[in-house]
């Protein structure tokens, strides 16, 4: 299995150059095999991911060449205008849609591990909590918000050094493949918050203030008056609905389970500084929203990047302290190990109410390949009535 192959190699070279540091000049050589690798596997699927399917059939239908292109399909289609414009160019060169797919993860991966070497040594341990949590999401699903936030990658250096016009400049090409990347124009107004006990009384009292307001005028009502399409969409994304135990189970994996990781990470002996202390503040102010209303996580998908390299640098440093609290023993290692069941759980979840035997991993398993265009009946049978309600529909959002 590909997959298995990947993060087996990538837990091999972590040990070497991530755990042992080695140094020598495979090191820069083995990180970009596997950039190639993460864009080949990929750029050569076929209908592997339920978004990918409603991408593909739209491309093969619907998506003119740049010389039948006009302003109304650029505008006024489904998507957003560079994204139209990335599938129009892609096609005006191949009506195959591999080569989109390539060029798609690409983009993506390309930023990724630039972003990886920036911001962290212990690279192949990133790309490994990058390929199990994120990679299928990303490369094979929400295809256009993907986008969005690879340009969000090369946003956050200037976030960080107040370079406005830099910063709003790819805000708005990112805005210009996915409309979710409106929130990052906001970005730029939490900068100068920092993360401590004071800020972290204050997000309690915004989160409250959601929850009543939430009770008082329910958020589907507040969206409806912002138009059909807005509504539709903010129902597709929420079509979870969450008891209270699910947003108690939200609150403590996302909020507590986040904010020891935090705390511990700060503590790390090699690390002199804290990383990503200018969006803190940020990204629980939006991770405590979505826990109140889960019509909104999206958002946190402008995190990932972030996310992978916390989690990585968290677990190298949990192999290499020698000097362990008895917290550190137990706490950290256990609220890492639940990401890894959290995240195993959604992929082994049943969808045999749609087709007998499957689950949510049968729309990325067994992989399918542009040679030999394998294509399971049960793959399309999942996205045409809709696994989790997340596929049916996609092309719309």
């Amino acid at each position: 299995m590909i997959y298995s192959l990947v993060l087996s190699l990538l837990l091999i070279a972590a040990f070497f150059y991530d755990f042992l540091y080695i140094k020598n000049g495979l090191k820069t050589l083995t990180y970009v095999f596997f950039l190639f690798i993460f864009i080949l596997v990929s750029g050569f699927r076929y209908k592997v991911g339920g978004d990918s399917i409603g991408y593909l059939r739209v491309f093969e239908n619907e998506v003119p060449t740049l010389f039948n292109l006009n302003v109304d399909f650029i505008f006024h289609s489904k998507w957003e205008p560079l994204f139209n414009l990335l599938m129009s160019f892609s096609k005006t060169i191949s009506s195959d849609f591999f080569l989109f797919q390539i060029i798609h993860a690409s983009i993506i991966n390309i930023l990724f591990f630039y972003f990886f070497k920036k911001y962290t040594k212990n690279i192949f341990t990133t790309l490994f909590v990058y390929a199990f949590f994120s990679y299928l999401y990303l490369n094979t699903e929400i295809l256009r918000e993907s986008l969005a936030v690879a340009v969000f990658t090369i946003m956050y250096p200037a976030y960080e050094e107040r370079k406005w016009k830099k910063y709003y400049i790819w805000a708005i090409i990112a805005c210009g493949f996915h409309t979710s990347a409106l929130v990052t124009l906001l970005f730029p107004l939490f900068r100068n918050i920092p993360f401590n006990k004071k800020s972290i009384y204050y997000l309690g009292i915004i989160f409250l203030t959601f929850i009543v307001i939430n009770i008082i005028f329910p958020i589907d009502r507040v969206i409806a008056l912002l138009g059909q399409g807005v509504s539709e969409k903010f129902d597709y994304y929420s079509n979870v609905k969450m008891n209270i135990n699910g947003t108690i189970f939200k609150f403590f994996f996302f909020v507590i389970c986040t904010l020891i990781l935090v705390s511990y990470k700060q503590k790390l002996s090699y690390s002199k500084t804290s990383l990503f202390t200018e969006i803190l503040f940020l990204y629980f102010l939006l991770t405590l929203i979505y826990v109140a209303i889960s019509g909104l996580g999206r958002f946190m998908n402008y995190f990932l990047p972030m996310t992978s390299i916390y989690y990585a640098d968290i677990i190298i440093g949990l192999l290499k302290k020698k000097n362990f609290r008895n917290y550190s023993i137990l706490t950290i290692p256990l609220v890492v190990l639940l990401a890894f069941g959290y995240k195993m759980r959604y992929y082994m979840e049943s969808t045999s109410n749609i087709y007998q035997n499957t689950t949510k991993f049968s729309m990325y398993y067994p992989y399918t390949n542009i040679f030999d265009r394998g294509n399971p009946e049960y793959r399309e049978k999942l996205y045409d009535q809709g696994l989790r309600e997340s596929y049916y529909n996609s092309i719309n959002r």
